[in-house]
């Protein structure tokens, strides 16, 4: 339910219900968003040590970009109810909002998504915010103005190193949380190469046996899953 502050709190409830129902469960889409790599070790802990008595598992993958639509990059406070009413949020409280985005670098955010403006498609919010002539935070609020928080992006928002590391855990399984196509000229590693790139990396910082590794994305799974 929560990947930042709470975030242990969320990981205890998924263990809880595993514990109590005795359903297998995978915490998907687990992984360490910077800013909260405390709480996402905690978290990672707290399940190695309840997978003793508990069937519960979680997935991830080795890459530093999530796939997001543009409102979650909105604070909290902004982030309510449907999109009409997070705009008009946005357009009453414009400084407000401005002075509470995450920081980002130019290159941490591109669109992959704008239907009410698809010739910005491709380009970083850095691009944008240069033909703009804005800064990065006003160039953010504007291009949720344009697309009315309709865009979708690619938002380099993940630790990667724990990202990797995290896969090393006996109940880490991996998955690319990706449709198996990208976006027309834009293509993400989580939509062409996670499995390949997992196995690489694995055997590249021996980390595990190649066929352990293989192992991890075919046959435990598969168990897990009853296929």
């Amino acid at each position: 339910r929560n990947e930042k502050e709470d975030l242990l709190v969320a990981v205890r409830e998924a263990i809880t219900t595993a514990k109590e129902t005795g359903a297998k469960t995978i915490i998907s889409h687990f992984r360490p968003l910077k800013g909260f790599e405390k709480e996402f070790t905690a978290g990672l802990s707290e399940i190695e040590e309840a997978s003793v008595h508990t069937p519960v598992w979680f997935d991830g993958y080795p890459s530093d970009m999530s796939l997001a639509p543009l409102y979650t990059l909105l604070p909290d406070f902004a982030r309510v109810g449907r999109l009409e009413s997070m705009y008009r949020t946005l357009t009453t409280l414009r400084d407000r909002v401005k002075n509470s985005l995450p920081a980002v670098k130019g290159g941490d955010i591109r669109i992959l998504e704008a239907p009410s403006a698809p010739y910005l498609a491709g380009k970083t919010l850095g691009e944008f915010s240069e033909n703009q002539g804005l800064s990065l935070p006003d160039g953010l609020i504007r291009l949720m103005e344009i697309t009315k928080l309709r865009a979708v992006v690619l938002y380099r928002n993940v630790h990667m190193d724990l990202a990797i590391q995290m896969l090393r855990s006996p109940r880490a399984l991996v998955a690319s949380n990706s449709p198996s196509f990208g976006r027309k000229g834009i293509e993400s590693d989580r939509t062409q190469h996670i499995f390949p790139k997992f196995l690489s990396l694995m055997e590249y910082l021996g980390y595990m046996p190649f066929a352990e590794a293989v192992k991890k994305i075919t046959a435990t799974p598969a168990r897990i899953v009853g296929v």
